[in-house]
């Protein structure tokens, strides 16, 4: 079994309009999310790679210097588009949009026809929004 990690950290805007008044949160502010995206499989592809790690840093840094969602935002005139819709930006629901996209839209891809002891599996999703809080995934 071989079991993989890929690091990135991307920056980006949100904010949690449903928090009560006064609380930090509900402003609009920024993180440098850190991601931690782990994979498991039996075996490894004709490259000896269990997936390479550039398609899991190229899924996250979509949402790089975007604005996640939280409401309505306007810089410099523009209407800045949630990356996360409605969802609430939690980084719960952060990191299992994340692994959803992983496992629906490159897993699916990769694992269609594959034997059992093929797939990749998505182990977790580590999600640090600060230095000293994170929230792990799994599906």
């Amino acid at each position: 079994m071989y079991v993989v990690s890929k690091e990135v950290t991307i920056h980006a805007a949100h904010r949690l309009p449903a928090m009560p008044d006064g609380h930090q949160c509900k402003q609009l502010h920024g993180h440098s999310y850190r991601f931690i995206v782990t994979l498991s499989t039996g075996t490894l592809d004709k490259e000896g790679m269990t997936l390479d790690f550039g398609v899991i840093g190229a899924l996250i840094k979509q949402y790089d210097h975007t604005f996640l969602g939280g409401g309505s935002v306007t810089v410099d005139g523009q209407l800045q588009h949630a990356t996360l819709g409605d969802l609430p930006t939690t980084a719960e629901v952060f990191a299992s949009v994340v692994g959803g996209r992983l496992i629906n839209e490159v897993l699916a891809k990769i694992n269609d026809g594959a034997k059992a002891n093929e797939k990749i599996t998505v182990v977790s999703v580590e999600l640090w929004e600060t230095a000293t809080s994170y929230v792990k995934w799994t599906p």
